[in-house]
């Protein structure tokens, strides 16, 4: 892919991985001696430092052998103002482009995939740094979530006048441990029924009022915890999910029955003047009642047509 195919999407990807590398990546500045006060004498110590955009220019180089203005890098990331003060962000030339996407997508730097230039896909790269991070100790082999954590998880709860049935469908983990996520929310007309009522479903299919997807990515923190991030595929509204219970299955056995998740769409609100704490935590008690959800396996397998066209099942 030449540097001046790329559309608008994939120069913000671009633009993104950029700024990441100069914004977290260290560079090593030469030794200084320094005196150890335990020891009471010198030592010479590695001294790190930030990027700057001079450190790019020359990554970019030693990686692709181009050469590229660090100017040029600074304002693609950060923008330039013009006369009138409007913000710009000039687009480097096909070459320049070139020598920043390799750098972005080898091996050694791994801030940008080639896959995620070629299809207008969520980023995996979050998950992944998420992982780095939560790692108990860096480079060390990390423990994945169990294969068979595959499968789709329902829960059933009123929202005001609607009954909504909600499927979680969760892939096999990647090699990495991220795993891949759906959601599809059915909203069926209430009708003054209650969902745990046994008949309540008879002839419920009749009643559906709307149909809602989601998709996205879940990890296991080092702590059993489970974390979910989705996005709505209509308004792009996100969605999180925090483990609150999860069967004790999971690690024994490799099999998760049930879980319990916190639906943490927004914050709860205080009104008025601080409150006492026992008034303020009764009100986020209550506020939060309402989003804890929990799912039990309901099939070892994803597929048929609701998930296939959320993920590649």
């Amino acid at each position: 892919m030449t540097g001046e195919n790329y559309s608008e999407w994939q120069i913000l990807r671009i633009r993104r991985g950029l700024r990441a590398f100069h914004k977290h990546h260290r560079f090593l500045d030469d030794d200084i001696d320094l005196i150890d006060a335990s020891e009471g004498e010198g030592q010479s110590k590695l001294m790190w430092r930030d990027a700057t955009w001079s450190d790019v220019a020359n990554a970019i180089f030693e990686y692709m052998s181009v050469k590229v203005n660090p100017e040029r890098l600074r304002q693609f990331v950060e923008g330039v103002k013009s006369k009138s003060g409007e913000l710009r962000y000039p687009v480097p030339q096909a070459e320049t482009l070139a020598g920043i996407v390799g750098l972005l997508t080898h091996e050694d730097i791994a801030l940008l995939s080639e896959g995620e230039l070629e299809e207008y896909l969520p980023s995996l790269q979050a998950p992944l740094r998420l992982l780095e991070f939560l790692d108990e100790q860096p480079g060390t082999q990390r423990m994945l979530p169990p294969a068979e954590l595959k499968g789709i998880y329902q829960t059933t709860f009123l929202d005001g006048d609607y009954i909504v049935i909600r499927e979680l469908a969760m892939l096999k983990p990647s090699e990495d441990g991220v795993l891949e996520v759906a959601e599809i929310d059915e909203l069926y007309e209430r009708d003054g029924a209650h969902p745990e009522v046994e008949d309540t479903f008879y002839g419920l299919k009749a009643r559906l009022h709307n149909r809602t997807f989601s998709k996205g990515w879940g990890v296991i923190t080092p702590e059993d915890n489970m974390l979910f991030f989705l996005k709505n595929q209509e308004n792009a509204r996100n969605k999180y999910y925090f483990s609150l219970a999860l069967g004790e299955q999971l690690w024994s056995e490799g099999v998760l029955e049930e879980l319990v998740l916190y639906d943490h769409s927004h914050s709860v609100l205080l009104p008025g003047p601080p409150r006492m704490r026992s008034v303020t935590l009764r009100k986020v008690r209550q506020g939060m009642e309402p989003h804890v959800l929990h799912f039990k396996r309901t099939s070892n397998e994803v597929g048929g047509d609701k998930f296939s066209a959320l993920i590649n099942v």
